[in-house]
């Protein structure tokens, strides 16, 4: 007598293929969590990197700031005297340095903010004045500068809409330290000195 051999039948194929589907879904889901993921900690570090960089060219640009030329000789760290003093600002591009504010996706710097993906501000606050004077009710020493440097870094969130011109106005300044909705940002901190004498 032949025995008769039993196959699959529709519904239990139906059911696996389901279940195969859920499966494929999940992992698909999973793959794209991971790509956004890798996305942003290269942009982090990307952003960190830069924040760095503007750290190292202020403290290279306060060794210009001696005792007998004065903070007015450096290019950025003269922002830390005047009207600016505690103000961010957007830093000028430096054609000798081929540094400025606006950084492309890899964090190269690039002249034309257009072409931004990064873009930064920097705030330069004064500590100790060059001149010297009361500091907090005790005298401080002329030729003694200090001030605390501050460099945010910012870029645009997935699917925000820019504020108009965040990387090529003063104006917007303000705006974009607001928009935390709008713009990722790392903030780097440190303090720049007056160097007693010309070197």
């Amino acid at each position: 007598m032949k025995r008769r051999t039993r196959g699959y039948t529709a519904v239990e194929l139906m059911m696996a293929l389901g279940l195969f589907a859920v499966g494929v879904s999940g992992i698909i889901a999973m793959q794209k969590l991971t790509i956004v993921s890798n996305q942003h900690a290269k942009n982090l570090a990307i952003a960190t990197h830069i924040a760095q960089a503007w750290l190292d060219q202020l403290s290279a640009d306060s060794t210009l700031w001696t005792e007998t030329a004065g903070i007015n000789a450096t290019r950025w760290v003269v922002n830390a005297n005047g009207s600016t003093d505690g103000v961010w600002q957007l830093p000028t591009w430096d054609a000798g340095r081929d540094f400025g504010a606006a950084f492309d996706a890899l964090g190269a710097p690039v002249q034309a903010a257009a072409n931004a993906r990064f873009c930064t501000h920097v705030r330069l606050t004064t500590l100790f004045a060059e001149t010297g004077g009361l500091v907090g009710g005790r005298q401080t020493l002329a030729n003694n500068g200090l001030a605390r440097a501050e460099v945010r870094v910012f870029w645009l969130r997935d699917g925000a809409a820019p504020i108009a011109n965040a990387c090529t106005q003063q104006g917007t300044i303000t705006a974009v330290a607001d928009a935390t909705d709008v713009y990722h940002r790392v903030v780097k901190v440190s303090a720049v000195r007056q160097h007693g004498s010309a070197r």
